[in-house]
């Protein structure tokens, strides 16, 4: 007994086990009951079930019965809330068509699970616009709907007078209508609601008549500071003063809804309602050319959320997949009377007895620019202000539309003249001063100059001289729109740059230091293998630099210029590009104050310390303006370029320019053997005399000093003769003092 009842209550698992169905959750808000969104759960979940996929599709609705009066708001706070902090709670979410670049980081990519020909269908004027952005595929549309033109037929007939067309005719039959109408004593008679009030129906109404005017269908949309805007916007205002007033303009949806069902209106612009209105007629909206015009894209997208399990993922993309199929979008189309995205239906003529074809192939789309902006919400909240100032006379057509085209508009110094006349005249200085230092360079060849530059072999010296272009070149990548690849440039540029410039001079530097180690010695003659093992640690960096967060971002300005920087100021690879810095300087210093009174190199010696202070001083102030919120994108460039020119500048003038100003006080043969002071000095560390008074060995910085009072080769030792030790004891440092300056004092002979 016990037996059986074991295996009923098993077999019962495994029943359970094979009728148990994934439930796939989304979640949507919804003006009404959802009723809609209901039945569509239904089709999918029979759906399911005949072709046993154990898929059982639900929803949450955010409804003005569940939620608040700003039910909206409520539903975009909880989305933005759960996505991110990486939630699993809905699988599927179903949003409004302008959000989608909202949800790109959030969102799976529908490329990667969805087949190509399940995509072509969607590859027309409609879908990728709302849809797709970076080539990603954030979401799919469910249905859409569109804005169309209402026409009282009635009141128009009885004037003898058509649909109109153009926006001028538009004016004009409404003015003659009116006039009539106020004859017979009708003066309650509104021309054109507008739809402009203080929400998202004013982006709508005015993106919809910028495009609209338009010279042809196939022209693109003008944008903003074109002069149709302009235009549009006028006619826009002409319509509103002759025909209706701005506080119908400003009346919110439900008024005109109002309007439609009561007939005061003479033009209504409106969503299609999937409704019949018997006194009036829906056509495309008109433009300022007759067959141009220009329709809002609404509606719903689907998205699947990332963060689910692939199992979960898997089964999410069946439900996309089969609302989003062609066999279903034309029910939705047919039984529903919502418009779809797949435009290719609407040649299908069984599509077609039920459902006004002609009027959905004559809509000229254009979406909402949500991809143009971060923060879209923030956008119409800026668009709308700036076009009801115009409205009520606050603001000029181009004011306004310039303001609203700041608000996704990011600004740069571009090098043509027309457009800015500094980055053109900086552009060609730079340019300029690049060419005056490869022309500097091959002057070192020439006889008269050739001891003035014998502190470094000439390779080294064209290597300091590139250093310096990497840094002028820097400028370059500022003209133009800041990109993520031209801010690790500049971060390659600014790593190279120090490491062609000053590794030159610190070889040379360690190999004549009077204090000598092994690794020095052997250097003496390995100054290419050095230099490589420089360049390969910074190529590690470099490589580096592109897992890092160094990449262009926008920096928004409120009422004003919006421009793209380069962020990663703080990040770890930033850090360590300064410590190498500070690094390369710091042993340079130290060698140059060991070497500071050596009388062969002392000219070198201080050009290189000033070489060195100067630019930490620029490079400060960089990393300084670098953290710094500046509002204008001029001075962000100028301090720029100016600091990556003075850079470039600094160091070309004291490391190399300058040296054709010295005076030359020896003859080649003699300074040919500054190499030779390398092999032939002592060392501080090995000199038999560096013991002090009570004959203990002397301290570390006791030889520094000892290095760095020490004069080196005296002026009339020959060149077999060792140059002088390191030597310090009491009451030797101003004799050491002395000796120097005398030897200074004194020309050296041939």
């Amino acid at each position: 007994m016990k037996l059986k009842l074991g295996l009923d209550f098993y077999i019962q698992l495994i029943l359970i086990s094979f009728t148990y169905s994934l439930k796939i959750t989304s979640v949507i808000w919804t003006y009404d009951d959802g009723s809609f969104f209901k039945s569509i759960t239904n089709d999918f979940n029979e759906y399911a079930k005949k072709n046993n996929l154990d898929i059982e599709l639900e929803f949450v609705f955010f409804t003005t019965q569940n939620t608040t009066t700003n039910f909206v708001n409520e539903f975009d706070s909880t989305v933005d809330f759960l996505l991110s902090r990486k939630s699993d709670k809905y699988d599927v979410y179903f949003y409004d068509v302008q959000y989608s670049r909202k949800y790109f980081d959030y969102f799976i990519d529908l490329n990667d699970y969805l087949s190509k020909e399940h995509l072509a269908k969607y590859e027309n004027d409609v879908a990728p616009q709302i849809g797709r952005y970076n080539g990603k595929w954030i979401g799919l549309p469910l249905y859409l709907n569109y804005e169309v033109l209402h026409s009282n037929i009635v009141l128009l007939e009885k004037y003898g007078l058509g649909i109109p067309k153009t926006w001028d005719q538009l004016l004009e039959y409404g003015e003659k209508v009116l006039e009539g109408e106020a004859k017979e004593g009708n003066t309650d008679l509104i021309g054109y609601n507008g739809l402009c009030s203080d929400t998202e129906s004013c982006v709508c109404t005015v993106q919809e008549l910028i495009h609209s005017f338009r010279e042809t269908p196939q022209s693109p949309f003008p944008g903003y500071s074109s002069q149709e805007a302009i235009d549009s916007l006028n006619k826009f205002k002409e319509i509103m003063n002759k025909i209706s007033t701005y506080e119908i303009f400003n009346s919110y949806d439900e008024f005109s809804i109002y309007g439609l069902f009561s007939q005061s209106f003479l033009f209504v612009k409106f969503w299609d309602l999937s409704l019949t209105i018997p006194e009036y007629k829906k056509t495309v909206l008109v433009g300022k050319n007759e067959g141009v015009s220009g329709t809002t894209i609404g509606g719903y997208n689907i998205g699947v959320c990332k963060y689910i399990s692939e199992k979960r993922i898997q089964a999410a993309i069946k439900v996309v997949e089969f609302l989003t199929s062609e066999e279903y979008q034309k029910k939705l189309t047919t039984t529903r009377h919502v418009y779809s995205a797949m435009r290719s239906i609407y040649e299908d003529e069984e599509v077609c007895k039920s459902f006004d074809c002609e009027t959905e192939k004559q809509f000229q789309p254009i979406a909402r620019p949500s991809f143009e902006t971060d923060d879209y919400d923030e956008f119409s909240y800026g668009f709308r202000r700036n076009v009801l100032q115009f409205l009520n006379g606050n603001l000029t057509a181009a004011e306004a539309l310039n303001n609203v085209n700041d608000l996704i508009a990011y600004y740069s110094i571009s090098i043509n003249p027309k457009e800015s006349s500094f980055g053109f005249v900086s552009l060609i200085l730079t340019i300029l001063f690049i060419i005056i230092m490869i022309l500097s360079y091959t002057l070192i060849f020439k006889k008269d100059f050739k001891p003035k530059f014998a502190f470094l072999p000439k390779d080294f010296w064209f290597l300091i001289i590139f250093g310096s272009i990497l840094y002028m070149s820097m400028s370059f990548l500022e003209y133009g729109t800041i990109s993520d690849f031209k801010c690790r440039t500049k971060y390659i540029f600014r790593v190279f740059g120090l490491v062609f410039t000053y590794t030159p001079l610190l070889y040379r530097l360690v190999i004549i230091s009077p204090i000598k180690t092994r690794l020095s010695i052997w250097l003496d003659s390995k100054r290419y293998v050095f230099l490589l093992a420089m360049v390969a640690l910074n190529i590690i960096l470099c490589g580096l630099s592109f897992t890092a967060p160094i990449k262009a971002v926008n920096f928004k300005v409120e009422h004003g210029k919006n421009f793209r920087v380069c962020s990663g100021d703080k990040s770890l690879i930033t850090i360590v590009l300064i410590l190498e810095e500070v690094a390369m300087f710091v042993t340079l210093s130290f060698y140059a104050f060991l070497e500071w009174h050596m009388a062969r190199v002392i000219k070198d010696i201080r050009a290189i310390q000033s070489s060195i202070v100067v630019y930490m001083f620029l490079l400060l102030l960089l990393d300084i303006i670098n953290s710094l919120n500046i509002n204008s994108f001029n001075i962000y460039f100028i301090t720029h370029w100016l600091l990556y020119t003075l850079i470039s500048i600094s160091n070309f003038i004291l490391l190399f320019d300058i040296r054709f100003l010295w005076k030359l006080e020896e003859d080649d043969s003699e300074l040919s053997n500054i190499r030779s002071t390398t092999l032939s000095s002592r060392t501080c560390s090995k000199s038999n005399n560096n013991i002090t008074k009570n004959g203990s060995t002397p301290s570390l910085i006791s030889k520094v000093v000892n290095c760095h009072y020490n004069a080196g080769m005296e002026s009339n030792t020959s060149k077999n003769t060792p140059i002088s030790t390191c030597n310090y004891s009491a009451g030797s440092h101003s004799q050491i003092v002395q000796s120097s300056q005398i030897q200074l004092q004194t020309p050296r002979n041939s």
